[in-house]
């Protein structure tokens, strides 16, 4: 009797469908995957909350603290909160480390607030995934200030219809004089919707100095970025800079502007784009609080903001260029924090300068802002996400 073997033709058709199957074997239990790699995340991040409530009822209702996150969960271990480093690592974090050093941001997978309030808020994230470097898909566990545990897409944005929306930033009228004197760094994250009407302010505030009046902006001349502030002596403007184009609108873009100091100019995306000579500052005071998305002394569809406004950072120090590409992790010298994301204009500062919502800017929800952003292009992998509310990574 003659044996017969399988030709290669056949043999190379039953590998393909052994692959195929295969392929499709795998695709269809990444999604069980991905929710077990989330629940053990969350299993995780409960056992954390449960080692914060003993640290703050030994310490008289105190969370720890710290300069950033590092800091902190060293301090857990040193006192004996912290027993086992693998609660650090989350099951989803795509990364692979042979040590985990807990000062380290490369080998940790989570975020702790490092200076976080006494008090229980449930909507203050205070321990969470580091959204930056992939732990889960399309979002990040959260554990709250109230112990529980939630996991969170991202969130909305305010958008604003260069007519009559904007948002007063409560209390800023009496702070921040080092502005007008030259001295500090405002940070905000803007998407402009055109590019073809008039000026446009995104951030803006009125004030008076000895001499006259002065203002302070941030935002578009048409197609290029406006940064000014004027001179209330003589009426000029003692700095004014609209030599920066705009690609294109409809996308997010990160504005940095440093007032003073050897790193004093605009980045956009990190990136220095235009510098001024070094000023003397002035001494006086603001008429008005600082606005987001119009001008405050201007009447309706005049230079106001079409498009959003996120995050929002003001400090009182001028950062140098190799601190402004991690701006958006930073803690020292943070005075003002509005993140302006799911409807809320709380400022997270612990300085209480709270948004109150003037018009009716809409919420829009930005999925895509990380990819648009491109946030990896400037900051390193464990700076700020400005989707997720105060959560920030130093």
């Amino acid at each position: 009797m003659l044996r017969r073997f399988f030709t290669l033709i056949e043999l190379l058709v039953v590998i393909a469908i052994i692959a195929i199957s295969a392929s499709m074997l795998m695709a269809a239990l990444q999604p069980t995957r991905y929710r077990a790699e989330r629940a053990a995340c969350t299993s995780q991040i409960r056992q954390m909350g449960q080692i914060l409530s003993m640290y703050s009822t030994d310490n008289n209702g105190y969370m720890p603290h710290g300069a950033t996150s590092g800091d902190v969960f060293q301090a857990l271990e040193d006192e004996g909160y912290l027993e086992n480093r693998e609660l650090m690592r989350c099951p989803g974090d795509p990364a692979e480390v042979d040590e985990i050093v807990l000062t380290d941001k490369d080998t940790v997978s989570y975020w702790i607030d490092p200076k976080a309030p006494q008090d229980r808020d449930p909507m203050r994230a205070i321990y969470s995934d580091n959204p930056t470097t992939g732990n889960h898909v399309g979002g990040v566990n959260v554990l709250f200030a109230d112990g529980h545990v939630e996991f969170v897409e991202p969130s909305s944005v305010f958008v604003f219809d260069g007519y009559a929306d904007g948002i007063e930033l409560e209390g800023t009228q009496s702070e921040f004089q080092h502005f007008l004197e030259g001295v500090g760094t405002i940070s905000l994250l803007v998407r402009p919707d055109t590019l073809t009407e008039e000026r446009e302010f995104a951030l803006s505030a009125d004030g008076q100095v000895t001499g006259g009046d002065v203002d302070l902006n941030i935002g578009r001349d048409e197609g290029a970025w406006w940064v000014s502030l004027s001179d209330g002596t003589s009426g000029y403007r003692i700095l004014e800079r609209r030599n920066v184009d705009i690609p294109e609108a409809d996308r997010w873009y990160h504005l940095t502007v440093v007032l003073g100091g050897s790193g004093r100019g605009l980045y956009v995306d990190g990136d220095l784009k235009s510098s001024w000579d070094d000023f003397t500052g002035q001494t006086g005071d603001w008429k008005y609080n600082f606005h987001v998305g119009r001008s405050p002394d201007r009447g309706p569809g005049d230079r106001h903001w079409s498009g959003a406004v996120s995050q929002v950072r003001f400090f009182d120090t001028n950062l140098s260029e190799s601190e402004v590409g991690e701006v958006l992790g930073r803690e020292e010298n943070l005075v003002g924090y509005w993140p302006l994301i799911g409807g809320g204009t709380e400022d997270f500062s612990n300085n209480d300068h709270h948004g109150m919502i003037i018009g009716d800017p809409s919420e829009d929800t930005e999925g895509d802002l990380i990819e648009s952003y491109a946030i990896e292009s400037y900051v390193n992998p464990y700076t700020g996400a400005p989707l997720y509310g105060n959560i920030r990574w130093e």
